[in-house]
């Protein structure tokens, strides 16, 4: 099957971000993604803070039968995601981060230790 592109909107700079999918479950899955950022984007700025994507965290799923993290634990998470995902290095997640983020990378950051954390899409 062909990869096709899709585009979602990114409110913070007015400008598409655009991730290669091949089919249809491959969409559902940026849908859900944009979903979740505009979700956790509580005062519609366009951009998620280290606050919002705490949210993001602590609002998916964890797999059953793993271990809730301590609030550090928690803290030393949501460093490493800023890091990780602040590919501009603004302190702020805009929407085309968040989508090449959660669409192309593991559910675990190696650098995250032993603290066990949700999945990224139920």
């Amino acid at each position: 099957m062909e990869a096709e592109t899709r585009r979602t909107l990114d409110r913070s700079k007015t400008e598409d971000v655009e991730i290669e999918i091949g089919d249809e479950e491959a969409a559902e899955m940026l849908l859900k993604i944009s979903t979740i950022f505009n979700k956790y984007d509580t005062n519609g700025d366009g951009v998620l803070s280290k606050d919002e994507l705490k949210e993001v965290i602590c609002g998916l799923n964890p797999p059953a039968g793993a271990p809730v993290p301590t609030l550090e634990q928690l803290d030393a998470i949501m460093d490493v995601f800023m890091k990780e995902i602040d590919t501009n290095c603004n302190g702020k997640i805009e929407m085309k981060e968040f989508v090449k983020w959660m669409y192309n990378k593991p559910a675990r950051p190696k650098s995250a230790g032993s603290a066990a954390f949700p999945s990224r899409i139920a």
